[in-house]
């Protein structure tokens, strides 16, 4: 009896866990060049503070992935080498896993830093292209999401964006797919890893208290946001016991984008207006008109929701956060995933034009500020 051959049209390839595993082997070589470049040096992403700093130094002090370090390293005395502890401290979830995963070892946080922030390229990626493919648009938006310059920055600088929208966007993806209770466990911990990881909550939460769905809003953001102040007010009381000033962490601003014009340095004025605030107004814009069209019912009515809610976090970001260019870059980590999808879904003849404006912003900035 002679065999049948092969048919190759019987193999079925998932294309969201195909852009997930090229999303993630770019990354881990952006990583790796970066450590061919600086002796295979884990700690090299850390950017801790060197030991010539001088006490009062403002400048060439490392950053605060240094302070997530530290943490991991030694979680209840870390608190006497920074500032604002109670703040360091309430972005947990990220320096804990690291301390989980290094198995307490210091010389394995750094490793165990990296490995967290490679396997959030794969969740968030994976996430973002389900919820692409579910909106029938190409899950291959979700690569251009990493190679933006905000995304780049905060794997560079081994910071907790990847993972708090990771997260959270997985969440999402989740939450539409029914599993709800698996989506409040991600949305706490996207919240407790960063604050940027609890924009889509309050957004999805908008959506049902919109449509009348009581009990869903309650859960969304009852669930969401109450283990998030609940572990603050922990925090604060702690600090204070152990004898630690309290220094209030940088609060919103209350008028859109007043922080950004706090800042007078004109080329960091520059590249936010051209890179951050043009893109995401000009969208925002575009998402509440079709929001209000739609009467923000449905799907576009959350998808709506999504872009505005991004939209209106950056634009009360403190005026401290508008100060460091860097810092305000990875806060558009969850903002760029949403304008994306929002773009690729209903605006997909402007997508190019996305791609067009962050693309290369990265490819420029990155070797010329000296970070590879």
């Amino acid at each position: 009896m002679q065999e049948s051959p092969i048919s190759f049209n019987r193999i079925r390839i998932n294309p969201v866990l195909i852009t997930a595993l090229t999303t993630l082997f770019f990354a881990a070589v952006f990583i790796l060049l970066i450590l061919s470049n600086h002796a295979w040096d884990p700690r090299a992403l850390i950017l801790e503070r060197p030991p010539t700093a001088e006490p009062g130094q403002r400048w060439g002090i490392g950053y605060d992935a240094q302070f997530y370090y530290k943490i991991a390293v030694d979680p209840t005395g870390a608190f006497k080498e920074m500032d604002l502890p109670a703040h360091r401290y309430l972005r947990i979830v990220f320096p804990m896993l690291a301390r989980l995963f290094s198995l307490g070892n210091p010389e394995y946080v750094p490793v165990a830093m990296i490995g967290i922030n490679l396997s959030a390229v794969f969740l968030g990626v994976y996430a973002l292209g389900a919820l692409a493919k579910r909106r029938e648009a190409s899950p291959t938006i979700a690569v251009f999401w990493v190679v933006s310059f905000g995304y780049l920055l905060a794997l560079r600088l081994d910071m907790l964006e990847p993972l708090a929208a990771g997260l959270a966007i997985t969440g999402w993806w989740q939450h539409e797919k029914g599993n709800k209770k698996l989506a409040i466990v991600l949305f706490i911990f996207a919240g407790l890893t960063k604050e940027i990881g609890l924009v889509i909550p309050l957004a999805l939460g908008s959506w049902t208290l919109i449509n009348r769905q009581w009990r869903e809003t309650f859960i969304v953001w009852g669930g969401s946001f109450a283990p998030y102040f609940l572990w603050q007010q922990v925090l604060l009381k702690w600090e204070i016991s152990a004898g630690v000033q309290v220094v209030n962490p940088n609060h919103l601003t209350l008028v859109p984008f007043s922080g950004f014009a706090a800042n007078e340095d004109f080329s960091s004025r520059v590249m936010m207006i051209i890179w951050v605030i043009f893109p995401f107004v000009l969208v925002g814009l575009d998402a509440f008109w079709l929001g209000l069209r739609s009467n923000w019912r449905g799907r576009i009515g959350l998808d709506s929701l999504m872009v505005l809610a991004h939209v209106g976090f950056m634009s009360v970001l403190p005026e401290e956060t508008w100060f460091d260019t860097t810092a305000v870059f990875r806060t558009t980590i969850g903002g760029v995933a949403v304008i994306l999808l929002w773009l690729a879904v209903y605006r997909p003849r402007l997508f190019p034009g996305a791609i067009g404006l962050w693309l290369p912003l990265a490819v420029i900035l990155f070797p010329a500020a000296g970070l590879i």
